[in-house]
């Protein structure tokens, strides 16, 4: 099993030092040498490994009303100390550059072993007086160039997105088209022993940022050009004395993307102080993707009566965009939709079971409404002095969260919603519209677009309290860190497949490394089956109420809830769920609660192979790991796995038994680097493997057919005795489980299936060899 190297860099550093004498840094290990010197006349500096080599330039800041010239920017010092940086301890190399207005700092850090550098710049106003800075750009590569190949169609760059909205994927540059990335962008080669190299903003508050890529066809080939790190300061005020920081640009290399993703990951939760989720990701019903605005009390009753009669054991009862129709700013119930309040609603919610939550959009206000008419001066206005008007579903005003009184409000209304109320689970959607618009004018000209963002977050935190979740839905994925409990990872889906869908499967797949910072929220699952709307087709939501998914089509959305690994949402009118859809519910309720990864990422349609690594809640099961392999396409087509390296590296095992969960089937006892032949996989359908350990020995759980993770979140105990196995299980479900077990076995398979139904309610299980 071929493990993942570390990657040692050699670092050469070129430095625009007009009096500074030439001197230099070299330190030597055993595997890689590092290092350093400075050479006056230019302003450069690079950076390499034996396989990659970056060229970047010294960029100074964008001040907006203060005109410098180039030429009167001095070195003035360098401080070379120890610094720890997002847990890791290095060396930082701070070069000083000052004129007569401002001062510009540059750190350089690099870790104590050598495998990753972090830059970022600060500037310092040194007048007499305020200036505009609109940008600091602490990296701008002129040059990219991977084991001497400098042509950029060889290559595979895998770019984030920072908004939900925003559509991750892999590209092979093709063209001249700008690229924008954020928070990071990962490039690939497919020459051999070359590592990849990420590219990321390891701080991610203060302000917006991302990395722009362009590339340069010439008709023959296309050529890297340039990556500019551009930290956007909106203009922002800074009195004379005053600072800002950019943040901090990352980079590192190796060999598996996934690793260099999550260990990009822990760096960012590690510099903010983010623990890894400690809550179980809770399951959501959203009343959403069926009535849209429609929704009311007598379908939430309905609602109920269906939950009571035939439970689904979900946690949160989410009533989503309905209840304040044109309140939105005070967010007082609409009463003609709900005549009982929501103080009752919450109640009957929690009578059955059900944690109470809600939906809001806290920096949007009706333009009719009470507030707008009461407050125009807490109205968000353009440079122009119009006010900001955000148009997605309806158009509506925003607040600016830095006049005063508006962030009081903030905590008023949602400390209301909160005690008054009783909700403790808040979805909060449209939040990009207080930062997307970068023609904007804030009250307090010393704060930025992603400050003002995370101002009212804040104080919208102290007003729900510190044990309410919160929900971000469109807002700044790193903005929000520390407070948002989860973040939707993708745009509003549908139950029909179309195109547009698998971006949306793109979006969770390629964020799954998020959930090491908070839960992830991949929307709604919607399994009905409805070829008529519920509504006339003239109706905005008329489309919502649709559910035209095949069975294979509805069990790879299905699919999408379990690889995301976090939170799980779906959306039904429950009263019309038939029964056969209203079951596949059960395979990912509850919430596996640990990420997938994809084994292909660079696929440049969407990755069609997801890892996931099942540590079972039962001590005595090994774990375990299961793969999902999905066909996007609109063909079927013979479908061949071989059974790599890193689906299994994990396990402690040489052999391993593999079933399949939609079939049941076990497929066999394989080794590393055998061929599974899995036959034709139609179009849009899926397959689930489940790799367990093998030795032989004892009796191995192959699987189940309630949950994805087969026996990972309900089976709770495992004594195996002679020729024999007893157990329990515990579930909500209330559903007949199979329990599939291989007993070793002197025969041509070796090892003989057994299999034994535990009724509901029943819970012992005993199954013999015999």
């Amino acid at each position: 099993m071929r493990k993942n190297k570390k990657y040692n860099y050699v670092l050469l550093f070129i430095l625009l030092l007009s009096t500074y004498p030439l001197n230099g840094f070299t330190a030597n290990s055993a595997n890689a040498e590092f290092s350093f010197r400075i050479l006056p006349e230019l302003q450069d500096f690079e950076i390499s490994t034996d396989k990659i080599h970056l060229t970047s330039e010294l960029v100074l800041p964008n001040i907006l009303n203060s005109k410098v010239n180039v030429n009167e920017w001095r070195h003035v010092s360098r401080i070379i100390e120890e610094k720890n940086l997002a847990g890791e301890q290095g060396q930082c190399i701070t070069d000083i550059f000052a004129c007569n207005t401002a001062r510009l700092t540059r750190e350089f850090w690099h870790s104590a072993d050598k495998e990753k550098i972090a830059i970022r710049q600060k500037v310092t106003n040194l007048s007499g007086k305020p200036f505009q800075l609109k940008s600091l750009m602490p990296l701008k590569l002129k040059a990219l160039v991977f084991e001497e190949e400098k042509r950029a169609d060889q290559w595979n760059v895998l770019v984030q997105k920072r908004l939900k909205n925003g559509k991750p994927a892999s590209i092979v540059p093709s063209d001249n088209k700008l690229i924008e990335a954020d928070p990071f962008c990962l490039f690939h080669t497919n020459k051999n022993n070359t590592p990849d190299l990420l590219i990321g903003y390891l701080s991610q508050t203060g302000h917006l940022a991302h990395f722009l890529l362009q590339f340069n066809n010439t008709g023959k080939q296309t050529d890297f050009s340039s990556l500019t790190a551009e930290c956007q300061f909106d203009g922002v005020l800074i009195p004379s004395g005053g600072e800002r920081t950019s943040q901090w640009v990352y980079i590192n290399a190796g060999f598996d993307p996934n690793e260099l993703i999550a260990e990009y990951a822990d760096r960012v939760g590690e510099y903010h102080g983010i623990k890894k989720p400690a809550e179980q990701a809770p399951s959501v019903f959203c009343t959403w993707y069926f009535h849209g605005r429609h929704y009311n009390e007598k379908y939430f009753m309905d609602d109920i009566r269906s939950l009571r009669e035939n439970r689904v054991p979900f946690d949160v009862f989410l009533i989503d965009d309905c209840w304040a129709n044109g309140n939105w700013g005070y967010w007082n119930t609409n009463y003609n939709d709900f005549p009982s309040g929501m103080k009752k609603v919450t109640d009957i919610m929690r009578g059955a079971g059900y944690r109470p939550g809600i939906w809001t959009a806290p920096y949007s206000v009706d333009m009719e409404s009470d507030l707008a008419r009461e407050h125009p001066e807490w109205l968000l206005k353009t440079t122009a002095d119009t006010l900001v008007v955000f148009g997605y579903s309806v158009k509506a005003w925003i607040l600016d969260p830095t006049y005063p009184g508006v962030c009081d409000h903030l905590q008023k209304v949602y400390r209301r919603l909160a005690n008054d109320y009783g909700f403790s689970y808040f979805k909060f959607d449209f939040m990009r519209s207080v930062f997307i618009y970068d023609n904007v004018k804030f009250y307090d000209p010393r704060i930025t677009r992603l400050e003002a963002y995370r101002m009212g977050l804040e104080a919208i935190r102290k007003g729900v309290g510190p044990d309410a979740y919160i929900s971000v839905c469109g807002g700044h994925f790193g903005g929000s860190l520390g407070i948002a409990n989860s973040q939707r990872s993708g745009s509003d889906v549908v139950s029909i497949w179309r195109s547009e869908q698998i971006d949306c499967f793109r979006q969770n797949i390629l964020r799954t490394w998020m959930s090491r910072l908070w839960h992830v929220d991949p929307d709604a699952l919607m399994l009905r089956k409805r070829t008529t709307s519920f509504y006339e087709p003239d109706d905005p939501h008329s489309h919502l109420s649709l559910g035209t998914l095949t069975d294979e089509e509805a069990l790879t959305f299905t699919l999408n809830q379990y690889v995301g690994g976090g939170m799980v949402c779906f959306s039904e009118y429950m009263q019309e769920l038939d029964p056969e859809r209203r079951e596949m519910y059960r395979y990912v309720i509850p919430s596996i609660d640990t990420k997938s990864v994809p084994l292909d990422i660079y696929n440049t349609l969407c990755p069609s192979m997801m890892l996931t690594k099942v540590k079972p809640v039962c001590n005595d099961l090994e774990p375990w790991n299961t793969v999902a392999v999905t066909n996007w396409e609109d063909k079927e087509k013979e479908l061949q796995i071989t059974l790599s390296g890193k689906m299994i590296e994990s396990l402690k095992s040489d052999k391993f038994i593999i079933s399949e969960f939609f079939s049941h089937k076990t497929l066999g006892v394989f080794s590393e680097n055998n061929r599974l032949n899995m036959g034709t996989i139609l179009p849009h359908s899926s397959k689930l493997l489940r790799i367990a350990p093998w030795d032989g020995k004892k009796p191995v759980l192959t699987g189940t057919d309630l949950h994805f993770s087969g026996g990972g979140v309900e089976i709770r105990e495992w004594n195996v005795r002679h020729n024999a196995v007893e157990g329990k299980i515990e579930t909500e479900w209330d559903y007949p489980v199979t329990i599939y077990i291989a007993f070793p076995a002197e025969n041509e398979n070796g090892y003989l299936l057994k299999t034994t139904k535990v009724q509901p309610r029943q819970r012992s299980f005993f199954v013999t060899k015999m």
